[in-house]
């Protein structure tokens, strides 16, 4: 009967051990994307939690929640290796605009995607997103 105590006191104090699994994670930036042209407006950066397996983590399609909803006109990466793609659909189907450095200004000619983000999502190099 002390064994089954013993054992049982172990188990106990094992499931009560905090989990490293729910340890809070700092969250790292991957891009920025504002409402109006030259990063002005509104702006929201898209992050990731950290530590990640950069090769094997995208952080999966979101789509856009006010007031970002067809009505992004700027934005740039923040993070070295990954790249950020905005979506003309929401579940980032639809038209693609990559987002790897500045995109300062939507309305471009070159770039002709302002007001059209409906989703996004963003991945690394190494991932095929």
């Amino acid at each position: 009967m002390h064994t089954f105590t013993v054992t049982l006191s172990l188990v106990a104090a094992v499931l009560a051990a905090p989990s490293a699994m729910l340890v809070p994670r700092a969250a790292v930036p991957l891009g920025v994307i504002c409402t109006d042209i030259n990063f002005k407006g509104s702006c929201v950066t898209f992050t990731v939690a950290a530590p990640f397996d950069a090769a094997h983590s995208p952080t999966g399609c979101a789509d856009m929640t006010a007031p970002f909803i067809r009505s992004v006109s700027s934005a740039h990466g923040v993070t070295d290796g990954y790249t950020c793609f905005l979506y003309s659909e929401l579940g980032c189907v639809g038209e693609r605009l990559v987002i790897s450095g500045q995109i300062p200004d939507f309305t471009a000619p070159s770039v002709n995607f302002n007001d059209k983000a409906l989703s996004w999502n963003c991945g690394s190099a190494l991932t095929s997103v």
